[in-house]
């Protein structure tokens, strides 16, 4: 006797085509039928990825249609939600990435936050940010498992080579920042201290096995050094964050400032690694980030371990770079594609800023805060998760 998988791609299968999308988020309300019509096949799509080659912006935006749906009451939203992350998250659980589980759960938990105001929603939105950060820990102490009994852990098993060069920093970037994060979201004491006590671990181990590799290729990775940086000075970790932010700063000046696009297409990678090789741009500036938002990171971080002055000794030789920073009115459309309202600010080295100090007489005196712990931790996985937004309040000292 034979039974089929709840979860079937047939959509003739039972009466009501959407059967199986029905049995995983269970109790749609009929008000989001139109929706769910529409994203029908994105959702199963995003559903077969999660536990193979994840596309993170897709299952971000899908998910986001999804929730956004006109008529879903904010007390059905969260529970909604939860449910949607309970079918993904047993999926991810397939996949050999270890990290896949909280980036699941953070970007479900993310698309939440504009209807944050709902203490219905925030609830829900806590319990999915308990999920990523027992995921995180979880998948920290695997690579800390890995990189004590083989310290090319962090190497591709497969397709590496030359697709290392731009991917490993990339990497090392992704696994300081997601474990930075993690700490930030324990909401127990004990889940805490093992946060901190990995992300200390990981830094180490990364400075002392990659700091071939701590490397700023691109702009993408400014929100990851962002997080990194203030985690290592809130721990007291002096001189790894010294060292930490010296790595990526001078990768910055070898390079002259020329970062790739935060959304640089793959297939264009080995074409910006050529032209760094020869530090010739000319025919692809379609490919650099203007203005970069990783010099404005680690200007604004260098205060938190008294490096100003060692940065201020190469500035010289980023004349003519610019530098910004996006800081919005509130955090509430801190996920969205596109924000309104904030302020968009701009620098030149050799112009406006001459020296670190420049850039803090020149930063707005105070800037908008996360109304709550639960709104902070959200923008904080927001930006690891866009990639093109900074949470500069963990900054602003």
């Amino acid at each position: 006797m034979s039974t089929r998988s709840s979860f079937c791609r047939n959509p003739r299968y039972a009466s009501d085509p959407m059967a199986p999308l029905r049995d995983i988020v269970q109790n749609w309300p009929a008000s989001s039928d139109e929706t769910i019509k529409l994203n029908y096949d994105a959702l199963w799509t995003v559903f077969s990825a999660t536990s193979g080659s994840w596309n993170q912006d897709q299952f971000s935006e899908v998910i986001g249609a999804v929730l956004s749906a006109p008529g879903i009451e904010p007390s059905f939203l969260g529970g909604l939600a939860e449910r949607m992350a309970a079918s993904f998250l047993e999926r991810a659980a397939q996949s050999q990435d270890p990290y896949r589980r909280a980036q699941v759960a953070a970007s479900i938990a993310v698309c939440l936050l504009p209807y944050i105001e709902s203490e219905a929603v925030e609830a829900s939105a806590q319990r999915l940010l308990g999920q990523c950060c027992s995921a995180l820990i979880k998948a920290n102490a695997s690579l800390l498992a890995d990189l004590q009994s083989n310290r090319y852990a962090l190497l591709a098993d497969t397709g590496g080579g030359l697709c290392d060069l731009y991917l490993l920093p990339q990497r090392v970037a992704k696994v300081l920042g997601w474990a930075a994060v993690s700490m930030l979201l324990c909401q127990e004491a004990a889940d805490r201290a093992e946060a901190e006590l990995q992300f200390s671990s990981l830094l180490k181990l990364t400075l002392e096995l990659y700091s071939g590799s701590v490397v700023a290729l691109s702009d993408a990775q400014a929100p990851l050094w962002c997080v990194a940086l203030s985690s290592a000075a809130t721990l007291g970790l002096q001189e790894a964050g010294e060292q930490l932010a010296g790595l990526v700063f001078h990768s910055l000046v070898r390079c002259s400032g020329n970062l790739a696009r935060w959304d640089l297409p793959p297939e264009r990678a080995w074409d910006y690694l050529l032209a760094r090789r020869n530090n010739d741009y000319s025919a692809c500036t379609d490919l650099v980030e203007r203005p970069i938002e990783t010099l404005t990171v680690l200007l604004k971080a260098s205060s938190l371990f008294g490096i100003e002055e060692i940065f201020d000794e190469s500035l010289w030789m980023l004349d003519g770079v610019s530098f910004s920073a996006y800081i919005p009115s509130d955090y509430m459309q801190f996920n969205a594609l596109t924000m309104e309202g904030g302020q968009n600010l701009v620098w030149s080295i050799g112009h406006d800023v001459f020296r670190t100090e420049d850039l803090k007489a020149t930063w707005p005196s105070s800037i908008p805060l996360p109304q709550s712990p639960t709104v902070a931790a959200l923008a904080i996985l927001a930006s690891l998760l866009s990639r093109d937004r900074q949470p500069w309040f963990l900054l602003h000292k």
